[in-house]
């Protein structure tokens, strides 16, 4: 299954900065029950605005962890333990849902209530770096809806972007 027709969740240019399938930190983590082999990265600076990919009803907010307990490493372990930190937004769209993560501390004062309906390039927060972030990004992914506890990524199209979304185009010169 492919998502197609969203919005970018970011302003143009965009530069990703790890992809699908990415080496990193886009891939499988059975011990953590995700499966993050669909997520991408768009770099930015601290502060950027970010924005809902379609319309739907926010349906999970994060935004208490500390810009100071981040972990900006490599280190995969230290990442997974600094991953509790990490501040998000979910917004749902019926079939699927968005996932928006490493929101600043506070979300820079914009905050949302459960259930909030937002609407396509709706304002919803702004690229941080809070949890396992080695530099200023939004960690974006279209997830499917489980029963099994686990978060698994989708494969998804934008139609205001056609550049590559695969890791070993974007990142040639690392493989």
């Amino acid at each position: 299954m492919t998502i197609t027709n969203l919005v970018l969740p970011v302003n143009t240019p965009v530069r990703i900065g790890q992809g699908f399938n990415g080496s990193f930190t886009h891939k499988l983590f059975p011990d953590l029950k995700v499966d993050d082999r669909y997520s991408l990265d768009f770099m930015g600076e601290l502060g950027d605005r970010i924005y809902a990919v379609a319309p739907g009803t926010v349906s999970l907010l994060k935004i208490d962890g500390k810009d100071k307990d981040a972990y900006h490493g490599k280190d995969v372990q230290k990442g997974k333990d600094a991953a509790k930190h990490t501040n998000y937004i979910a917004i749902d769209h019926g079939d699927f849902f968005s996932l928006y993560m490493h929101l600043p501390e506070g979300n820079n004062g914009l905050n949302f209530e459960i259930g909030a309906p937002v609407t396509e390039r709706f304002p919803i927060g702004y690229i941080g770096q809070t949890g396992w972030s080695t530099a200023p990004h939004l960690h974006f992914a279209i997830c499917a809806k489980t029963d099994d506890g686990w978060r698994r990524t989708i494969s998804h199209s934008f139609r205001d972007y056609d550049g590559p979304l695969e890791d070993t185009v974007i990142n040639s010169h690392l493989y």
